[in-house]
């Protein structure tokens, strides 16, 4: 394949080819594809630049304190940035052709950042992904041959544009993917994507929780969810069978798995998820296990900020929401009737509440919203967020 001064095989281009397209899935990647682009026009230095969500970013350079001193500072005041946006996408400008000898000698860009690093009249490209351009720098004392390079930027980088498009929707899924799943971590009830099996491919730490309780619910073998209860694990089973079959019923499914001794049994809500499974091959349902013995211990703080309850106001409101009468909150406060009653009628002004009965409907209808997610944890404070179901 003939490039005016250069010659490059059709196996080295084929080469190019193949390390642009692996930067696609692998943003590691980028640097050794702007390695061989680089030297494959005879460069000193290559980076590529792309704008997201409206900020500058040199994604890949073949020198790294190039790229990080970019990005932290020089990518602000790179002149060359306002001149590519009107440049036509696909043609080959050298800066020279960009920014005027004046400007270059005078510019903090190019005393600062080009200079010291031996960055020549470099050679650019606007690409047809929106704010980004490729540039390639011949060392300062020496030029990249115009002809050639232009006929081998105008081969791949259909190509680049190619990879750097499908690079940055998968960031963004990605990026998607990482909130949604923040979201569901933090769901104070446990909730796990199953399959037709019995699989967990995903539980948040809440179900993880009572997976290793293991009273009622466990992992099994291959991670297949099941009960200790053998004829609830076996109608298990055929709910979440029928929960991912082609055309599920919109019904949800709902089971209570026994536990041992006097505990209360953990509820379980099964949902079908997809409802046509040609769009997704990824056959799952969601299940909720509800443990109605778990204490929020986020929803006395939430009463609080709601309707400004003192600790104490606090206190009597929730257990009253738990079903306690007035003594049985007494003695669970270790105060009288009387002072409980008293704190009472001030939840009862708070809340805008005449009777006992109003107000757990109040605070249940309340805190079935504001109290359905976990305050963010903090690093190190005991709880392991990176934990991996059993294979």
């Amino acid at each position: 394949m003939n490039l005016g001064e250069k010659d490059i095989s059709l196996a080295r281009f084929s080469e190019l080819i193949a390390e642009i397209n692996r930067a696609t899935g692998e943003p590691g990647a980028w640097t050794r594809t702007l390695k061989a682009i680089t030297d494959g026009l005879g460069g000193h230095h290559g980076c590529l630049v792309t704008t997201r969500s409206g900020r500058r970013h040199m994604i890949a350079s073949t020198d790294e304190e190039l790229r990080d001193s970019y990005n932290e500072c020089y990518g602000r005041i790179d002149p060359f940035a306002a001149a590519l946006e009107s440049a036509p996408t696909a043609m080959v400008l050298t800066g020279s052709e960009l920014i005027s000898p004046e400007c270059r000698r005078r510019h903090p860009f190019f005393i600062n950042w080009a200079a010291p690093q031996e960055l020549g009249d470099g050679v650019f490209v606007r690409l047809a992904t929106p704010g980004s351009w490729l540039v390639v720098y011949p060392r300062a004392d020496q030029h990249l041959d115009r002809d050639s390079t232009e006929v081998m930027l105008r081969l791949f980088l259909p190509h680049l544009d190619h990879a750097l498009g499908m690079a940055a929707r998968l960031a963004e899924a990605f990026i998607d993917r990482d909130l949604a799943l923040s979201v569901l971590d933090r769901h104070r009830h446990g909730l796990a994507l199953v399959s037709g099996c019995g699989r967990v491919d995903y539980a948040n730490p809440a179900a993880l929780a009572v997976l290793r309780d293991r009273d009622g619910l466990c992992l099994g073998a291959h991670a297949r969810l099941h009960s200790n209860d053998r004829v609830v694990s076996g109608r298990l089973r055929r709910l979440l069978a029928q929960a991912v079959q082609a055309t599920p019923s919109n019904a949800v499914a709902r089971l209570l798995i026994p536990r041992e001794g006097v505990r209360s049994p953990l509820t379980l809500s099964i949902l079908p998820l997809c409802r046509d499974p040609q769009q997704s091959p990824r056959r799952l349902a969601l299940v909720v296990i509800v443990d109605p013995e778990r204490e929020e211990p986020g929803c006395r703080e939430a009463l609080r900020e709601l309707y400004g309850l003192t600790r104490a106001e606090s206190q009597v409101a929730f257990e009253v929401l738990r079903g306690s009468g007035l003594a049985a909150v007494a003695e669970e406060l270790y105060i009288s009737v009387n002072t409980a009653r008293t704190h009472l009628r001030q939840v009862f002004a708070k809340t805008g509440t005449r009777r006992q009965a109003e107000l757990v409907r109040l605070l249940s209808c309340v805190l079935s919203g504001a109290g359905q997610f976990a305050e963010s944890r903090r690093a190190g404070a005991g709880e392991d967020t990176n934990v991996q179901l059993p294979g």
